[in-house]
């Protein structure tokens, strides 16, 4: 965009940038040609050759809209528009009323590598329009340079398929939205979606079993005996949203998901389960969990909920509990004030307990004060398990993530304030199997002031007698402790650490030397690895270790980075600092060896910016910033 329409954009805002760029695209793109008829709904759209022309361009601020929400990793880009389209909140398409031309909107979504394979479009009526509002969805192939249609992009939720399509040189998906008369359509949503992230739910699907007043099941237990594999139930909120008291599921059955409907509740608000004085003791039918997904329960989904004081004789209630079950989601829930927060098992050898994903979700405040130190917010176990845009907080007597899963990746979470450890991977026989790796990344991780529990902040290695055969990576995370006790713990003669493009930080400057690693239980320096680490001042790397020790950085005394705001936890970075910014590593492509496809990425794609949500992280200069968070000029 030349300089004086940015600036002139600025000034007017981002209705006339829209019909701008509109006359711009109109000029360029298609040489001044007439009106789009309604027999082919590409007429008029840019040609993709013109758009591989405008990822060269430099992005415009004021029209990134990246972020990531609790449907999935997904990432948009408001790019052009015919005239008369109004562009508002939410990439919103809305043909002007009266208007006798096609209507049309291209979106750009930065899908960056990831396995996609749909796209979700949620459209609805402008308010005051009137009759049936249907658009056209369309992919732009750079195979043979067409657009293909995909489908129809009409009120409501959907989700549409893509096929084996091509994204440009950039890892752009290019999407557009046609509407052939003037209905006002507004398309709120459009987004891709990976092959690990759940549709947006429909509520009316024929399957949907309905839960709560009026409808037709008065508890989630009667839905669930009626249910059939693969269906949805949909549990709306009590008067008030009063807790639905002591639910207590027990599934086996393939493909449940159950899903709150929050629509009718105030912002922020979720449908509220509360276990009270139900004693979840595992025993016979009872489970051990408010949902417990049991062999046989595979494909489970919880999505929605407030979950909350669930407890039992032996102190680990949980709000969900994954037993040997593979690809459970938990999504989207506040899972608080129980002895634990989410339990799983299962055996990496015969793969169960695989692929369980925790994505969007608040968990804080679990615990039991009658067995200290042995409630955590999470304890997980099984083959796999993924925590992805999650706040972990203040476990109230043991860690906040403890596992003795084979893998496990931490992806662009908050983790802090914790009892004891803030991270805790330990053994069992899982861990004893070549490639028991885990991975933090993006991720910023804080430990509490004061605390009078473990202060080491992350551990991995064993607590039993097993061997953990596997390196742990911490790649471009902020990791704070003000105290003497070492960020990182190994402990078993098969652990070993690789340590990239992270911020190690203090909150306050210590009276003498931290350590950054130590070892015990076999373990030793020869196994530590990375580079393009920075460090605070009293910091001290460990000696004969494989770390590229000049491109790891010790600040000068008295040298802080410039941290929005250290005391609310704000990381993010207000200027640049050198070693810091502008001068990191990238990691080569390929080098975490996990399943999920969340991993496969040669640099953070993401920044976390709250539960649910992120930034699409911006890279500026030859490598990705030390630390959870790019600084842009």
């Amino acid at each position: 965009m030349p300089d004086c329409l940015a600036k002139f954009v600025q000034r007017c805002g981002l209705l006339l940038l829209a019909t701008l760029l509109a006359a711009c695209a109109a000029a360029g793109a298609d040489g001044g040609t007439t009106a789009p008829q309604p027999d082919n709904p590409a007429a008029g759209l840019p040609e993709p050759a013109r758009l591989l022309e405008l990822e060269q361009e430099p992005a415009d601020p004021a029209r990134e809209l990246s972020y990531i929400n609790v449907q999935g990793l997904r990432g948009e880009q408001f790019t052009l528009a015919s005239p008369g389209v109004l562009v508002g909140a939410g990439v919103a398409l809305q043909p002007a009323v009266g208007s006798d031309a096609i209507e049309w909107a291209v979106y750009s979504l930065p899908i960056q590598g990831l396995a996609t394979d749909s796209l979700i479009v949620r459209a609805s009526l402008a308010p005051g329009a009137g009759g049936d509002s249907k658009g056209t969805l369309l992919l732009a192939d750079f195979a043979s340079g067409r657009w293909r249609v995909i489908g129809e992009a009409g009120a409501g939720a959907s989700l549409l398929p893509v096929g084996n399509i091509a994204a440009s040189p950039q890892g752009r998906l290019w999407a557009a939205v046609v509407v052939s008369e003037p209905s006002g359509l507004l398309v709120e949503e459009l987004g891709a979606s990976s092959a690990w992230d759940s549709p947006v739910p429909d509520y009316t699907v024929a399957q949907a079993l309905h839960v709560g007043p009026g409808q037709a099941y008065a508890d989630i237990e009667a839905a669930y005996t009626a249910a059939a594999d693969n269906t949805m139930i949909v549990v709306h909120p009590q008067p008030g949203n009063a807790p639905y008291g002591s639910p207590a599921l027990q599934v086996y059955k393939l493909g449940i998901s159950f899903v709150a409907d929050n629509s009718t509740l105030p912002a922020g608000q979720r449908v509220r389960l509360q276990g009270g004085s139900y004693n979840y003791t595992g025993a016979g039918s009872t489970p051990r969990a408010i949902f417990q997904f049991n062999p046989g329960s595979d494909g489970g989904l919880v999505r929605g909920f407030e979950l909350f004081d669930a407890h039992n004789d032996s102190n680990n209630g949980a709000g969900v509990r994954i037993n040997q079950a593979n690809d459970i989601t938990v999504q989207d829930c506040e899972i608080h004030g129980c002895d634990m927060g989410i339990m799983s098992n299962g055996d990496a050898a015969s793969v169960t307990g695989a692929r369980q994903l925790i994505d969007s979700c608040l968990i804080h405040g679990n615990g039991d004060f009658d067995h200290p130190g042995f409630n955590h917010n999470l304890y997980l176990g099984g083959h796999s398990a993924v925590l992805r845009f999650c706040e972990v907080h203040s476990a109230l007597t043991g860690h906040n993530v403890k596992s003795r899963a084979h893998t496990n990746a931490l992806l662009y979470c908050h983790i802090h304030d914790s009892a004891n450890r803030e991270i805790d991977f330990v053994d069992s026989a899982d861990t004893e199997l070549p490639g028991s790796d885990s991975l933090l990344l993006g991720c910023v991780i804080v430990k509490a002031v004061p605390m009078d529990g473990n202060k080491h902040t992350i551990h991995f290695g064993q607590d039993g007698g097993n061997d953990h055969t596997g390196v742990l990576r911490v790649v471009n995370c902020t990791v704070v402790s003000p105290y003497l006790t070492p960020l990182v713990q190994l402990t078993a003669a098969g652990a070993g650490l690789e340590l990239r493009s992270s911020l190690l930080w203090g909150t306050e400057a210590p009276a003498s030397a931290q350590s950054l690693v130590t070892f015990s239980g076999g373990a030793s320096a020869a196994s530590v690895s990375g580079s393009h680490n920075w460090l605070a001042e009293k910091f001290s790397l460990p000696e004969g270790s494989a770390l590229e020790l000049a491109s790891c950085h010790i600040a000068a005394a008295g040298l802080h980075p410039p941290f929005v705001d250290a005391g609310l936890q704000d990381y993010r970075l207000t200027g640049p600092l050198a070693n810091l910014t502008d001068s990191a590593w990238d990691t080569a492509p390929g080098s975490f060896p996990l399943w999920s496809v969340d991993t496969a990425q040669s640099v953070p794609q993401f920044e976390y910016a709250g539960v649910g949500e992120g930034r699409r992280r911006l890279m500026q200069g030859a490598g990705s910033d030390i630390g959870a968070f790019e600084w842009v000029e």
